[in-house]
C-alpha cells in the first residue's frame, strides 16, 4: 500500500492521475477560484499582497494532495499488481489443489474413517491457506474495513450460519467474518453442480470440500444433503478416533437466490398467500433446507450463527445488486474504501426447537429480525450495538 501511494503521488506530480486536457483544465480552474476568492477576503480584511501570496503558496502545497485522486492513480499502479496476484492464486490453485491435492483426496477417501478424517484436516487446511493471502489482499491492500457488531463466535466449534444473500460478494465476506475465530477453513457452501464445471475454482471447491454440490433434481439434492450432513454428524459421533474431525460451518442462503425486485415481488406474493408477514429488505426464506440441516446437525453442531450483512456503498438497483466481486478487486482496492457492516449472533443448539412447527417458526422469526436490522440500517448506516474489536 505504501509503494501505491508513493507510485500515485509520483504520477500525481507528472499530471498523470486523472490526466489529460480535462483534468489540467479543471486544476486551473479551482485555482482561480481560490485565487478570486482569497483576493476579495485579502481587499475585505486589508491583508497586504505578499501575505496573499504566502497563503496561496502554502495552500498549493496542500493542494496537491486536494487534487490528487487517489482512485484513479492507484489503479495505474495497482491494477498490475492486482492481475498478477490473482494469475498467482490461480496457478497455486491449477498446481497444489486441482492436481496433488486432488489425487491424495481420491487415494485418502478409500481408506478406513481415521485417514478420511484426516483426509478432512488436510482438506480444512489447506482452504485455510489457500484463502489467507485473498482475505489479507482485502482487508490490507484492497480497503475492506469489517465494523461488526453483536454477539462474539467461539473458537473451535461446529455451526449453522444463516446468512441474507446480497451478491458474489458474500461468500468472501464470510471469510473474513469467519476469520475472528479462525475458521476460515471451516466453510462449507451449498452450490448448483453446474458450478462445479468453473475453471479451475470449480474443481477446487470440490477438492476442498468447500462446496457441496446439488443437482436441482429435489430428490437428489435431498439424499446429496442427507449424504453429507450424515457423514459429518458421524465423524463427530465417533468415539475411538485418535483424532477428532475439524470443525464446520455449514453456510445456508435460506432465500435460496440473491435478491432482485422480480424476487422481492415473487416473495411478497409468496407471503401474502400463505399469511406471513411481507419483508422488505429480505427474501422469504425457504425453511425445509434448514429444517433437515437443524434435524440432522444437531448431535454436531454447536449453535446457529445469525448474520446479517449491510453494505454502506450498496447501490439501490436491486437488478444489479453492488457490490461486485470485481469491484472489490479492482476498484475498491485502488484507493477508496469498502465498509461492510456485520451484526451476527450466537443461539445455541439448545434453544433452537426440535419440532418442525417450530423450527419454522424460529427461521420465520429469524428474517423479520434480519428486516428489522436492514431497515434500521437503511436509515442510520450502522447496526445496533454492542460493537466487536476487529483487527
Amino acid at each position: 500500500r505504501v509503494f501505491a501511494k508513493w507510485g500515485a503521488k509520483r504520477i500525481s506530480e507528472r499530471g498523470w492521475a486523472r490526466g489529460g486536457a480535462m483534468e489540467s483544465q479543471r486544476r486551473e480552474d479551482e485555482k482561480a477560484a481560490r485565487h478570486a476568492a482569497d483576493g476579495s477576503e485579502s481587499l475585505q480584511s486589508g491583508v497586504s499582497r505578499s501575505e496573499q501570496s504566502r497563503v496561496e503558496a502554502a495552500r498549493g502545497e496542500d493542494g496537491a494532495s486536494e487534487l490528487w485522486r487517489p482512485n484513479m492513480a492507484l489503479r495505474v499502479v495497482t491494477l498490475p499488481f492486482v492481475i498478477v496476484f490473482l494469475s498467482a492464486h490461480a496457478l497455486i490453485t491449477v498446481t497444489l489443489i486441482d492436481t496433488f491435492l486432488a489425487l491424495a483426496t481420491l487415494i485418502m477417501s478409500r481408506l478406513g474413517s481415521g485417514a478420511r478424517v484426516r483426509l478432512r484436516w488436510i482438506q480444512a487446511k489447506a482452504l485455510e491457506v489457500w484463502m489467507t493471502p485473498l482475505i489479507g489482499f482485502l482487508e490490507h491492500f484492497g480497503g475492506l474495513t469489517m465494523r461488526v457488531h453483536g454477539e462474539k463466535f467461539v473458537e473451535g466449534e461446529s455451526a449453522i450460519v444463516v446468512v441474507n444473500h446480497r451478491s458474489w460478494v458474500d461468500s468472501v465476506a464470510l471469510y473474513c467474518i469467519s476469520r475472528q475465530v479462525n475458521a476460515h477453513g471451516a466453510l462449507k457452501f451449498f452450490a448448483k453442480k453446474s458450478l462445479m464445471l468453473f475453471p479451475i475454482y470449480g474443481v477446487a471447491g470440490h477438492v476442498l470440500n468447500a462446496c457441496v454440490f446439488i443437482t436441482r433434481s429435489a430428490s437428489r439434492a435431498t439424499r446429496r444433503l442427507r449424504s453429507e450432513f450424515a457423514h459429518l454428524t458421524e465423524l463427530a459421533l465417533e468415539q475411538h478416533l485418535a483424532i477428532k474431525p475439524p470443525q464446520f460451518w455449514m453456510i445456508s442462503y435460506l432465500e435460496g437466490t440473491r435478491r432482485t425486485s422480480k424476487k422481492v415481488q415473487e416473495a411478497r406474493e409468496f407471503a401474502l398467500e400463505r399469511g406471513l408477514k411481507p419483508l422488505t429488505h429480505v427474501l422469504q426464506p425457504r425453511v425445509k433446507g434448514f429444517v433437515a440441516m437443524a434435524t440432522e446437525l444437531r448431535p454436531a453442531a454447536h449453535a446457529v450463527y445469525d448474520i446479517t450483512l449491510g453494505y454502506a456503498h450498496a447501490r439501490n438497483d436491486e437488478d444489479n445488486p453492488q457490490p461486485a466481486f470485481t469491484s472489490i478487486l479492482f476498484d475498491y482496492c485502488c484507493g477508496r474504501e469498502r465498509v461492510l457492516h456485520v451484526y451476527q449472533r450466537r443461539i445455541p443448539m439448545a434453544e433452537v426447537p426440535e419440532d418442525e412447527a417450530a423450527l419454522r417458526e424460529f427461521v420465520y422469526a429469524l428474517y423479520q429480525k434480519k428486516d428489522e436490522l436492514l431497515e434500521q440500517f437503511e436509515t442510520k448506516r450502522e447496526f445496533p450495538q454492542p460493537k466487536l474489536e476487529w483487527t
